[in-house]
């Protein structure tokens, strides 16, 4: 029952993964791991989604993850996920034309303010910079 895995190490202290759930036929949710040179610890997501995608370290100690939100009438949204101290935020993914954005690999420096997504949407392959809200965590 596991799907797709992303998985992330940053040193012998600190690495992060998240397992999509699914069967053949449904997506169940995600699980994210955390490892903090002892053991894995999970790190609980409040919201629903419908399958994993990369991660990324948020160069302030949390992590950045890319997943599809539950299904909608229109289709999954596609959203960032962020993880700080504790607390979960989330942000749509950008979107061109009202086409969801699909990120394949996240990429944060340490203390950055801002991230770079390797990305597609319809048939385009696209290279995002990625300025979160000042009001996310």
């Amino acid at each position: 029952m596991i799907g797709n895995a992303a998985i992330r190490a940053y040193s012998a202290q600190d690495a992060w993964v998240d397992i999509g759930l699914t069967t053949g036929i449904a997506s169940h949710g995600i699980i994210v791991l955390n490892w903090n040179g002892q053991a894995w610890s999970r790190v609980p997501v409040p919201y629903r989604t419908q399958a994993d995608g990369a991660i990324s370290q948020d160069g302030r100690g949390g992590i950045w993850m890319y997943a599809i939100g539950p299904a909608a009438p229109a289709g999954a949204p596609t959203y960032l996920y962020h993880y700080s101290h504790g607390q979960w935020s989330r942000q749509p993914a950008p979107a061109l034309g009202g086409v969801a954005t699909e990120m394949g690999v996240l990429s944060w420096r340490p203390g950055a303010r801002s991230g770079w997504a390797a990305a597609s949407t319809g048939n385009r392959g696209l290279l995002l910079r990625y300025f979160p809200s000042p009001t996310g965590h």
